[in-house]
C-alpha cells in the first residue's frame, strides 16, 4: 500500500509553490521524509462533503485517493467500539444523548447522514471492527480513541482487533508499508504509552490541542519515548516546530486543513501530512 503519494485536489497548486521549500527544509534538516509528498488524511472521513464518520463519507475518501481515514471511536454502554466523533449523538444523528448510555442495536437505529444532507439519510452510525475490515489493505487507517479513560478496555478491544486483521493478512508479514497500515492516536497520553508497552511496533501519534503553546526539550524526549507522530492543531506548527519533531525521529500530521492558505503555510513549515476535511 503506497502512502506517501498524492495530496489534496484542492492544495495540487500549493504543493507545486511548495516543492523548492520543501527542498531547502530537506537540505537544512537532514531528515529524508521532508523530500517526499505531504500525506493526505480524510478527517473523519471526506467531512466536508459527506456525513462525518460514515462509511459514505469513508467511501468518498477512497474515491479521492485519500493515503488515510481518520476516524473516532467512543463505546457503547454494551461495550461495543463504534465510529463516532462526540459522547453523544445529539450533532450528527436524530437521536439524543451519550454514546456511553446506548446499546449498540440503539446507535444502529440512528439516522447519521440526514442532518448533513436529505441524500444521505439512512448512514448509520459504524462499528470500528466494520471499519476496520471494510477497508484493511485498501486505505491506511488512523483511529482516535476518544476519552479512553472513561471506557475502560476500549485499548485493549482495538489493539486485538487491529492484531487479528494483521494476523490474518499475509501481505502484512511481507510489505514494508503496512508497518503503518493503522495508527492510532489520542490526547489521553496515558493510553498511547499503554498501546506503545502492549503492541510496541504499533504506530502511535499523540494529539496536541491549540492552547498548548511552547514545547520543551524534555517534551520531545519524552513524546518520542512512546510515539512516531505528533499530531498538532495547525495553529501550532511552525517550521521550528516541525524542525524540533523531526530531530527527535517524529513525524507532524497537524488538523484540521479547510483552506489553501493554511495548506500553503503548513506545506512551508515542511509538515509530513495534512488532515483535512477534503481529501
Amino acid at each position: 500500500m503506497k502512502k506517501w503519494h498524492r495530496v489534496p485536489t484542492f492544495i495540487i497548486v500549493v504543493v507545486l509553490i511548495g516543492i523548492v521549500v520543501l527542498a531547502g527544509l530537506a537540505e537544512t534538516t537532514g531528515q529524508a521524509y521532508a523530500k517526499g509528498d505531504v500525506v493526505v488524511v480524510a478527517h473523519r472521513g471526506a467531512s466536508g462533503l459527506a456525513p462525518e464518520n460514515t462509511i459514505a463519507a469513508f467511501d468518498l475518501a477512497l474515491e479521492l485517493r485519500a493515503d488515510y481515514l481518520e476516524l473516532d471511536v467512543q463505546m457503547s454502554r454494551d461495550g461495543h467500539l463504534v465510529v463516532i466523533h462526540d459522547p453523544s449523538v445529539n450533532r450528527t444523528t436524530n437521536g439524543r444523548g451519550l454514546v456511553r448510555d446506548k446499546l449498540l442495536h440503539e446507535l444502529q437505529q440512528l439516522d447519521a447522514g440526514g442532518r448533513f444532507s436529505k441524500e444521505y439519510t439512512g448512514e448509520r452510525i459504524p462499528l470500528l471492527e466494520e471499519v476496520l475490515e471494510r477497508y484493511w489493505g485498501r486505505i491506511g487507517l488512523l483511529i482516535e480513541l476518544k476519552e479512553p479513560s472513561l471506557y475502560p478496555g476500549m485499548v485493549e478491544k482495538t489493539l486485538d482487533m487491529v492484531g487479528r486483521l494483521e494476523r490474518s493478512d499475509e501481505s502484512a508479514k511481507s510489505d514494508e508499508m503496512y508497518a503503518e497500515q493503522v495508527i492510532i492516536q489520542s490526547f489521553d497520553r496515558d493510553a498511547i504509552r499503554s498501546i506503545r508497552e502492549q503492541m510496541p511496533d504499533m504506530a502511535t501519534a499523540v494529539l496536541i490541542r491549540s492552547e498548548r503553546k511552547r514545547m520543551l526539550a524534555e517534551d520531545w524526549e519524552a513524546l518520542a519515548a512512546y510515539a512516531d507522530y505528533v499530531n498538532p492543531h495547525q495553529s501550532l506548527v511552525t517550521a521550528r516546530f516541525v524542525e524540533n519533531a523531526h530531530a527527535y525521529n517524529l513525524k507532524v500530521i497537524p488538523w484540521t486543513v479547510r483552506k489553501p492558505s493554511e495548506a500553503r503555510r503548513l506545506i512551508h513549515a515542511g509538515v509530513d501530512g495534512l488532515i483535512t476535511d477534503y481529501p
